[in-house]
């Protein structure tokens, strides 16, 4: 089993430009602290950072903002992470805003 951190960013998509969208985020802040978790394999995982990302979303409520799921040191990623990652199957920008 592996451990994961989960860590809710502030951030907010910004209007398209010559047909490009870009994505602006703190890094350095967090809507709510950062939880470790564990996981078996990516449904666990996507669980986990939905519960995370839905417990985000209250404090305060519209906030923009998206999911960092990052593996904690001394752990390996299990089989097919990498690749659920980037079909943003942990929920990463769920409840990511555009500007208005």
């Amino acid at each position: 089993m592996a451990i994961f951190t989960l860590n809710a960013v502030p951030a907010i998509r910004n209007k398209p430009v010559s047909g490009f969208t870009s994505t602006t985020m703190n890094l350095m802040a967090s809507v709510i602290p950062r939880r470790q978790v564990e996981a078996r394999n990516t449904a666990e995982l996507a669980a986990h950072a939905y519960a995370f990302g839905t417990e985000a979303a209250q404090q305060p409520k519209g906030t923009s903002f998206v999911i960092m799921v990052c593996i904690a040191r001394g752990h390996r990623k299990f089989r097919g992470f990498d690749a659920a990652n980037d079909r943003k199957e942990f929920h990463n920008e769920t409840w990511l805003r555009s500007e208005a």
